[in-house]
């Protein structure tokens, strides 16, 4: 009998161990599961807010490029009779746009002015140390077969366009807005043009990271690259890999952040894990 009593109580004892470590473990997983998510609660946070202060730093350079595209018009209306006007209006305005203001011109239809010539393209541009203001409208360059040329024709605003190496103008990489130009009758004549650089959107929105292994891409909504970090911050294959899961529509997203921010997780060739989450 005590023989059997001992083994009873050698048995609870097991049992109550294992029991406490079940539960020790139940515990952790618990505990595990809430530390994680209250993790990726902040991260989503802390993306949330690096991407809207981007977007924001971005937007707000943008509205200016607008808004100095939209005062020149009134300038332009008022020496539409004064075709060398156009060379000195150009000027100032890629001289007071500011640093990121790469070029800007104008465009007139078609001997729109027979004492200058068929085509009239005045440009301005900035180099290191000056303004060069040149008439880039040949043969060689018909600007009447271009997009925003027959856009503006129509009496359409184009706006912001797409990245694109303008070997004519700026010489560099630029994104373009584009206003049509109305004579004082409002009948469309021509289009104003300027060259914004793209190299610093990159700079702005890699400038401050959440975190040390994160970085920002801008994409165009067709999913093409606008910007991206340096070398030193993304690998140019780590880059290519998230523009390539943005566009495709087979890759799981979800909802972040209060539906401001969307994601999806991912693995790299190297096993490394990630996430992505990105706004408009």
């Amino acid at each position: 009998m005590k023989h059997l009593t001992n083994w009873l109580r050698k048995r609870s004892t097991i049992i109550v161990i294992i029991l406490a470590a079940v539960l020790l473990e139940v515990i952790s997983a618990i505990q595990y599961n809430y530390t994680r998510n209250l993790l990726e609660q902040e991260l989503e946070k802390n993306s949330f807010f690096g991407l809207m202060a981007s977007a924001l730093r971005i937007q707000e350079i943008t509205s200016n490029v607008e808004a100095i595209a939209k005062n020149q018009m009134w300038h332009i209306k008022e020496h539409l009779d004064e075709p060398e006007y156009m060379y000195e209006m150009i000027r100032n305005m890629v001289k007071d746009g500011g640093e990121n203001i790469i070029g800007g011109g104008v465009a007139f239809k078609p001997n729109y002015y027979p004492s200058i010539g068929y085509y009239f393209e005045p440009y301005a541009y900035q180099t290191k140390d000056t303004i060069v203001v040149t008439q880039i409208g040949s043969e060689n360059h018909d600007y009447t077969k271009y997009p925003a040329y027959i856009a503006a024709m129509k009496g359409d605003t184009t706006e912001w366009s797409t990245p694109y190496m303008d070997k004519e103008g700026a010489h560099s990489i630029v994104t373009t807005y584009t206003l049509p130009i109305l004579d004082k009758s409002n009948t469309p004549i021509g289009f104003l043009a300027i060259d914004l650089k793209t190299d610093w959107i990159g700079e702005i929105v890699n400038r401050r990271h959440a975190y040390p292994s994160s970085f920002v891409l801008v994409l165009s909504p067709s999913g093409q690259l606008i910007a991206s970090p340096t070398d030193s911050i993304a690998s140019p294959e780590t880059v290519k890999m998230v523009v390539d899961m943005m566009n495709d529509s087979t890759v799981v997203r979800e909802e972040k952040a209060n539906r401001n921010v969307t994601g999806f997780s991912f693995v790299d060739k190297g096993g490394n894990k990630g996430h992505v989450y990105y706004a408009p």
